[in-house]
């Protein structure tokens, strides 16, 4: 048998859990197929996330080996990504005030 992504017992109990929990006297707010909908939304979410920080390591370590001047491009062309948006979110701007400081530290050194 192939070897899952999905810990499926987690879910069941993470469907059953939810079951029980939203349950007054005899009447139930979700019925146990919503419940085990959201448990499987649940688990793509968190493979979904150790995928994301798998890649994130990825992209560290090769960002290590990179020379002072791979790095700059590679700061200036996420820059001109950020500001080719229509338009710039909170978090947007916070990247964007890291990464400019982050270039001046490079050109420095460089």
């Amino acid at each position: 048998m192939k070897n899952s992504r999905y810990n499926r017992s987690e879910i069941m109990k993470t469907a059953w859990n939810r079951y029980n929990t939203f349950k007054i006297g005899n009447w139930r707010k979700y019925s146990f197929a919503e419940c085990l909908k959201f448990a499987w939304e649940k688990a793509k979410e968190e493979v979904e996330r150790q995928d994301g920080i798998k890649r994130f390591e990825a992209k560290q370590a090769a960002r290590a080996n990179m020379s002072v001047e791979e790095k700059i491009e590679e700061i200036e062309s996420r820059l001109f990504i950020i500001s080719m948006g229509d338009s710039i979110s909170n978090e947007d701007r916070e990247l964007t005030r890291k990464l400019e400081i982050e270039l001046r530290e490079l050109k420095a050194v460089a």
